[in-house]
């Protein structure tokens, strides 16, 4: 269980990197644009954050600790925190760090970090408002963000939803997928009348069902919400996918399931 061993395990640490480090997501993905056009985008790989760290004029008890951390996980990985965040990042140095005398027994010691996807985390994050960003049905230049397999309809504008549209099915074994990077995820939508049970999956796992049926009045129902949450998932390139299952409440008037947003963690 690496990621219980936290380099720097409080804000007054010893082994707390000085603050004006370098941190922030590498460049995954690869853009284009035509001489008159659009620009376009697809994700190349899947990294998480890189920070550069350094630790100036340190003891000699700081330069040993770290030099016997960087011993030990060479092979592995640990945790580091970042304490201005609050959150946590599993991960490991990439390669050795540098040590350059300062004089009078202190060092300047520099390194860089990098978190690694598909690791367990000793906290995941939870600052939805803060860290969160939203997929919804389609970006601003009409481009489809989600694989639709099937028969769904796609409506913009739409009353109560999340950034004013939706897509939405009645026909069972329909699928929505979405493909995001980062950490969980919550399912939005709006809830109705006529809307029917939807089954959710996370990499090929069912997660489980949400029933979508309210008695308000079709159309407009009640204003979306998180209906569903899936928080505690490893960084990484993850696929969701919505079912519709054809089942519903007994007083709903239709089966129909809707996707209007998923909320993705990063």
């Amino acid at each position: 269980m690496s990621e219980q061993n936290i380099l720097n395990p409080s804000a007054t640490s010893l082994l707390n990197f000085d603050w004006g480090y370098t941190e922030g997501l590498p460049e995954m993905r690869s853009v284009w644009q035509a001489m008159s056009g659009k620009a376009y985008a697809r994700r190349q790989m899947a990294r998480g954050r890189i920070y550069d760290l350094a630790w100036n004029k340190r003891d000699l008890t700081t330069k040993h600790s770290l030099q016997q951390w960087e011993r030990q996980y060479e092979n592995d990985f640990f945790t580091l925190a970042d304490w201005e965040r609050g959150r946590y990042f599993s991960g490991r140095f990439d390669g050795p760090l540098s040590y350059s005398p300062a004089g009078n027994n202190a060092y300047n010691i520099r390194g860089r970090f990098i978190e690694l996807p598909g690791l367990a985390v000793y906290q995941y994050p939870s600052n939805w408002s803060r860290d969160a960003v939203f997929l919804e049905e389609r970006n601003g230049f009409g481009e489809d963000l989600v694989k639709y397999t099937g028969t769904w309809t796609v409506a913009n504008p739409e009353t109560n939803t999340h950034g004013g549209g939706w897509a939405f099915s009645n026909t069972t074994n329909d699928i929505a997928e979405i493909l995001y990077f980062g950490y969980g995820f919550r399912y939005w939508c709006k809830k109705q009348d006529n809307l029917g049970i939807v089954e959710i999956s996370l990499d090929g796992i069912m997660q489980g069902t949400v029933d979508l049926y309210d008695p308000a009045l079709h159309p407009n129902g009640v204003p979306t919400a998180a209906l569903f949450s899936a928080p505690n998932v490893a960084l990484g390139l993850h696929r969701v996918k919505l079912r519709c299952t054809g089942n519903k409440n007994a007083s709903a008037t239709g089966t129909y399931v809707a996707y209007d947003a998923i909320e993705v963690m990063q």
